[in-house]
């Protein structure tokens, strides 16, 4: 055979090869990312009468506004847009009489978690009974999201409370060394940056005025628990130290209902609802191939760089239990 054939044949085998791989990538890209018209599916728990709904939806984890991103470069929508989406399906679906949110969760960013907190109202609002159960943790902002519920069920194991609010800020100037990054920071003329400053030094001008923030925060934290458990914000107050809670000591201090676990959720949200022959359905998320078993090239190349991704600039506020209570 010529030179002139054989390079003609390995070049139409390498262009094969190629067209096959890149088929493959177009084929698999197809399958994880197939466009859903919602990211809620359901799920039958218990069959009953189809007019008597009981909604299940489930705060797991910790609560943020944050998407994440798979291999493909697809956005998993973040927590909060699938949970208020739940809320709002079954506020306007005339069948839920009720909804039991299932509480997993250490808490998680303030913004967040006010974004839910005022969807459930909203679904309160609508005349749904809600019924909060607190699994093996509902502690700061989950807690918050369970105060509004008509009632609160916990297990005796359950860890609760840690009513506070923590400011978070992440010193990266080491890891900017690293990889050859400066920071260039520019402020007004007039007064200067205070905030960010000095924030190791707790009798910096700096600590103090976020303090402050912390303290207005607080505030409305309190405020929140005490109106869904009708008691005093002195009263409130006198429980919120940031301790944490078992889910009996929770209840002997007026912060859950009663203990139990899915059954005694079950029975007080038909109770509540006059419901006689409830069925109950689960909301879930509907699951990306691609988020599942996607995984990151930059993470394995670079994992400083991935890192450094995954870092917000500037100091977030969370009602999250922390290690420090």
């Amino acid at each position: 055979m010529s030179t002139r054939k054989k390079f003609f044949l390995i070049g139409g085998l390498v262009f094969l090869v190629l067209l096959l791989l890149l088929c493959c990538c177009v084929f698999f890209y197809w399958i994880f990312n197939i466009s859903l018209t919602s990211i809620t599916d359901t799920q039958l728990l218990e069959q009953g009468d189809s007019s008597q709904v009981v909604a299940v939806i489930d705060v797991k984890d910790i609560i943020t506004s944050t998407p994440t991103t798979d291999f493909w470069g697809t956005q998993t929508p973040d927590m909060v847009t699938r949970i208020t989406e739940k809320i709002k399906r079954a506020a306007e679906d005339d069948n839920v009489k009720a909804v039991i949110f299932r509480i997993d969760s250490p808490g998680g960013e303030v913004y967040a978690t006010k974004q839910i907190y005022n969807e459930i109202l909203e679904l309160k609002n609508k005349g749904k009974k809600v019924v909060a159960l607190m699994q093996s943790m509902a502690a700061s902002g989950a807690y918050y999201l369970a105060a509004p519920a008509d009632k609160i069920i916990a297990s005796d194991s359950t860890i609760t409370g840690s009513i506070g609010v923590v400011f978070s800020s992440l010193d990266i100037t080491g890891l900017y060394e690293k990889i050859g990054i400066k920071e260039i920071t520019v402020v007004n003329s007039e007064g200067k940056l205070k905030v960010l400053s000095d924030l190791m030094n707790e009798d910096s001008e700096g600590y103090k005025l976020l303090q402050g923030v912390a303290d207005d925060i607080y505030d409305s934290f309190i405020d929140v628990v005490a109106k869904g458990r009708k008691k005093t914000v002195d009263q409130i107050k006198k429980l919120a130290d940031g301790r944490i809670y078992s889910g009996k000591d929770a209840q002997a201090n007026g912060l859950v209902d009663s203990l139990g676990e899915e059954k005694e959720a079950r029975s007080a949200a038909a109770q509540l609802a006059s419901l006689d022959n409830p069925t109950y359905i689960l909301y879930e998320d509907n699951q990306d191939l691609g988020s599942i078993y996607g995984f990151s090239l930059l993470q394995i190349l670079k994992p400083e760089l991935s890192a450094l991704k995954q870092i917000k600039p500037g100091i977030y506020a969370y009602y999250l239990m922390s290690a420090q209570y």
